[in-house]
């Protein structure tokens, strides 16, 4: 247990989830739908605009950042701060830093596979990505967080999105996993025309059931030349609850075993 405990890797995200005020949609124009390479140009392109939404959230195949969850419903509010640490997109050890209870504990996660290690019990658990973790958040939401590598996409059409009072032009995008890893079975990921960040993502369940509305926003600075930068993810995921997710303090790690 304590080898697999060795294979560390991590991942962390961060971005800002308010409310949504309007979402307006239209279709793009495509110059012959029934040609094949106008087609596979639109793939490409969809390909293209989810890597690059990808880079926003993970600027590195390497990294450390800190992961704070806050979850708040009827009046009760739960705090859990974690260290995570990437290595390759697919590899993400989950430290649990407070509260002083769940440290010890961890998540740990391997290509396709996610475990939790309870330290009490000294025992690793297999659990699924879309497991809850706190409040509205799943396993999957601090684990694994690459698109392009769990999602085929598709370009729906052109979109406007208002986060905070801002109204952005951007591209819907239809994403449909392609792993059993991935944490949720689709997603309607809206992507800024301009710099090319998310904005939204409207997720689903294999029934079809809608799970989590989440805006996204971009909080700080875009230096990686100081290799740190900071983002915030702030999202409310049912009704009567606010669940805020800060993932900050990235840094660049080489992690080599």
């Amino acid at each position: 247990m304590y080898r697999i405990l060795r294979i560390v890797a991590v991942f962390a995200v961060c971005f800002t989830i308010s409310g949504i005020k309007s979402v307006s949609f239209s279709m793009p124009a495509f110059s012959s739908p029934s040609a094949s390479a106008p087609v596979i140009e639109g793939a490409q392109r969809a390909e293209e605009l989810v890597k690059k939404a990808d880079a926003v959230r993970a600027p590195w195949p390497g990294f450390a950042m800190r992961a704070d969850l806050s979850y708040e419903k009827f009046n009760k509010r739960k705090e859990e701060t974690f260290r995570v640490f990437t290595r390759d997109y697919v590899k993400t050890l989950v430290s649990y830093i407070d509260p002083v209870k769940q440290r010890g504990n961890m998540l740990l996660m391997i290509n396709d596979n996610l475990w939790y290690y309870v330290s009490k019990t000294q025992r690793p658990m297999r659990i699924t990505p879309i497991q809850k973790l706190s409040g509205g958040a799943s396993y999957g939401d601090i684990t694994r967080l690459n698109w392009s590598g769990d999602y085929d996409p598709v370009i729906e059409g052109e979109s406007r999105i208002t986060v905070n009072g801002k109204t952005y032009a951007g591209w819907l995008l239809k994403l449909t996993a392609r792993s059993k890893s991935a944490t949720y079975h689709t997603m309607d990921l809206y992507v800024d025309k301009e710099k090319g960040y998310p904005r939204k993502a409207v997720v689903y369940l294999q029934s079809g059931k809608k799970n989590e509305n989440n805006v996204f926003h971009r909080l700080q600075n875009d230096s990686r030349k100081n290799d740190e930068h900071k983002d915030r993810f702030r999202g409310s995921f049912e009704p009567g609850c606010n669940d805020k997710h800060d993932f900050q303090q990235y840094h660049r790690k080489t992690i080599t075993r």
